[in-house]
């Protein structure tokens, strides 16, 4: 794992050696989009909503520029309701309810059942079984 960090470290340095502000702000996102990961596996939600967020905040500002599909978005505004849901805070859960549904309203083109799955865990959360 070391090595792969530092290989990842060096990629780094050559890619901020270039001064190229775009690669520069992919390599940032993600970056973002890692701790994000790797927070939610540790079962740090707050966190990995933080970030998740800022991911979704730069997506929202800079879309055309990260060369980012539909379907990529998605996921990781599914992952973004999945760590709202997990939080246990009510007006997180609600956040992600509302981003489950932006999925299902907004992105219709792209095919993502797992949606489903999010609306089953967070209704569960809700103690709400039949909706």
């Amino acid at each position: 794992k070391e090595e792969e960090k530092k290989k990842r470290e060096d990629e780094r340095k050559k890619f901020l050696a270039m001064n190229d502000p775009k690669e520069t702000d992919w390599m940032n996102f993600n970056d973002i989009l890692g701790e994000a990961s790797s927070c939610f596996m540790k079962s740090l939600f707050t966190k990995s909503r933080d970030k998740y967020e800022e991911a979704l905040d730069i997506i929202g500002k800079s879309f055309s520029s990260l060369k980012l599909t539909c379907d990529e978005v998605v996921v990781i505004k599914f992952m973004f309701a999945r760590a709202c849901t997990n939080t246990n805070v009510y007006s997180d859960i609600i956040s992600g309810h509302s981003k489950l549904n932006e999925i299902v309203t907004m992105n219709k083109d792209v095919r993502f059942p797992a949606v489903h799955l999010g609306f089953a865990l967070m209704f569960e959360k809700l103690n709400r079984y039949e909706q």
